[in-house]
């Protein structure tokens, strides 16, 4: 087991989310300015708990693709269920991280927990079409065209353009069902790994 740590760079997990969702409460109120095609004015700010969670799904998948080498393949056969365990790492610590955020009257916490599930949950759909390596692109992919055609002519996020959405629980639906569905997607991978391995 801690051979397969070391393998799949533990610090480096909790590291990033860590660090992200840190500066994410210590930059609460800086944007970006992006184009925005489909709001009237031609640029709108993009907040960074729309894109520093990025940062845990990068993790992951250095992460997994860190432990695809062949000597961690044989060694730690049985070991594939944990990979839904990786996923869930960033996850976890940006939940830990949002508490004190709360209690120090940061207002930006549910925005980062809704948008590590989104950027997660894409990542494990994409897992079995991409690979570790590049799995990544995917939510990189959707929090630019989100960012391009997601919001309205008064410059609000629409529902489906999530990672720039605030508290409203309209932006809480797809990212959630994005999760579960890349959990089911992430738990027939694994178990076809496993039935491999037999």
């Amino acid at each position: 087991m801690i051979w397969w740590l070391k393998a799949n760079r533990l610090l480096w997990l909790i590291g990033t989310p860590l660090v992200a969702a840190i500066l994410c409460a210590l930059l609460t109120d800086f944007g970006i300015a992006f184009p925005s095609l489909g709001s009237a004015s031609p640029f709108a700010s993009i907040r960074l708990y729309a894109i520093l969670p990025l940062a845990g799904a990068l993790a992951v998948a250095h992460s997994l693709d860190a432990g695809q080498r062949p000597g961690y393949i044989s060694a730690s056969r049985r070991t594939a269920g944990l990979d839904y365990a990786i996923n869930l790492t960033p996850i976890i610590i940006t939940c830990l991280v949002s508490v004190p955020m709360t209690a120090l009257g940061s207002t930006i916490a549910p925005e980062l927990i809704r948008n590590i599930f989104g950027f997660i949950g894409l990542q494990m759909i994409a897992a079995p079409f991409f690979g570790s390596r590049t799995q990544s692109f995917v939510p990189v992919a959707y929090v630019f065209i989100a960012a391009l055609f997601g919001r309205d002519s008064g410059a609000v996020a629409t529902f489906w353009a999530w990672p720039l959405g605030n508290t409203d629980l309209k932006y809480w639906y797809l990212p959630l069902f994005i999760f579960v569905l890349g959990s089911s997607a992430q738990f027939t991978l694994n178990a076809r790994k496993l039935a491999t391995d037999d």
